[in-house]
């Protein structure tokens, strides 16, 4: 075990332990987790009540601003996400796990399917992109493009994309009218969703060469990204209809727009902005650092922000920012409880006995809060 570990696991334990300082309601040996929720890294929603994946753990935003923070001791099979998704013919959410571990979250309980975790192959099980429908989740993962059936909780088949006999990671997955699209590291793909054999890599067709990482529809339109550039696809054939310097971390389908979450590395700050089907920038959120958007019925903004937590904005209104209690980072030097409150130090030492130079500042834990400083 590393330095690091040895601290990750220090913090883990005393944190947990330390509870019980607040939880006098609570017998003594229930465990109860505190986690930091404030970086999200995506976001997904049934159009009024928000599911938010961090990069350790998952929460819910509720419509009157409540939050739920979930965790393992709650029922989540695993720690440290990748992706979130929810699927409105079968009320679920899935969560996927860096590990390629995956959860169904449905009234208020987690269903796991270990399959792809698991699963021994050569190379790497990277999760890119989750799409959901009809009662089907398809992951775009570095092994095709796993079909998941949300009513029976298993992966019925998979689809997988070949180049001199070699698979072809998939980046994202999407529908539009009688087709399925996937993009992938060697170009898009689409094939009839009709076909009993998409199985079968030959009735998929090669649409365009180029490299995409994203994909969204509105109207039927089928819009894909890359780093700069964002396309939509017009008589089989791409158009390049947006370019930025900055760099393009994700598209998503509002009701109206498409939504576009960029960031700039050289100044760490972003923005989300909204293009209309005319192709047209009609509006900019400014944020730190964007990885997802998502609009809701009554035209709010809702950005997962890596550095700024949950942003909820409307056109000429100043955003708010919600997420769920928990200390400021999961990495800690120190610890120290005393009359009921619990401080939490999230500086400390590299493996050199350097400082590391973490900007986390201290949490305190009190009167079943969390503030952080």
């Amino acid at each position: 075990m590393t330095f690091s570990q040895r601290i990750y696991a220090l913090t883990a334990v005393i944190l947990l332990c330390a509870c019980h300082i607040k939880a006098q309601d609570r017998p003594i040996g229930y465990w109860r987790s505190h986690l930091p929720y404030n970086s999200p890294i995506g976001i997904a929603t049934d159009g009024s009540e928000l599911f938010v994946a961090c990069d350790i753990a998952f929460f819910t935003l509720k419509p009157g601003e409540s939050s739920q923070p979930y965790s393992k001791t709650d029922g989540m099979s695993d720690i440290g996400m990748r992706y979130v998704a929810y699927d409105a013919s079968t009320y679920t959410t899935i969560l996927v796990y860096t590990d390629g571990n995956i959860d169904l979250f449905k009234d208020n309980t987690f269903y796991n399917i270990p399959d792809l975790k698991i699963k021994t192959v050569a190379g790497i099980k990277d999760v890119n992109n989750v799409f959901a429908e009809n009662g089907t989740a398809y992951l775009s993962t570095s092994l095709g493009i796993l079909v998941i059936d949300l009513a029976n909780y298993n992966i019925s088949e998979t689809y997988q994309f070949y180049k001199n006999n070699q698979i072809i990671p998939v980046t994202s997955f999407t529908s539009a009218g009688s087709y399925f699209y996937a993009t992938t590291t060697n170009g898009l793909y689409r094939a009839d969703r009709s076909s009993p054999e998409l199985q079968n890599f030959q009735v998929w067709t090669k649409v365009d060469t180029s490299s995409l990482t994203c994909s969204a529809v509105i109207n039927s339109g089928v819009y894909l990204s890359n780093k700069n550039n964002v396309y939509t696809v017009m008589n089989d054939t791409l158009r390049k209809v947006y370019t930025t310097t900055r760099t393009i971390q994700h598209i998503d389908a509002g009701i109206t727009d498409l939504l576009i979450c960029e960031y700039n590395n050289s100044t760490y700050r972003g923005a989300v902005k909204t293009m209309n089907v005319s192709y047209q920038i009609t509006d900019s959120f400014a944020c730190l650092n964007p990885a997802q958007a998502l609009q809701v019925t009554d035209n709010t903004i809702c950005i997962a922000d890596v550095f700024g937590g949950v942003i909820k904005q409307k056109h000429g209104q100043q955003p708010a920012y919600y997420g769920a209690i928990g200390p400021n980072n999961v990495n800690s030097y120190d610890i120290y409880a005393h009359n009921k409150n619990v401080w939490v130090a999230h500086g400390g030492y590299t493996s050199g006995y350097n400082a590391n130079g973490w900007g986390y500042g201290m949490s305190n834990f009190h009167d079943d809060i969390w503030d952080v400083y």
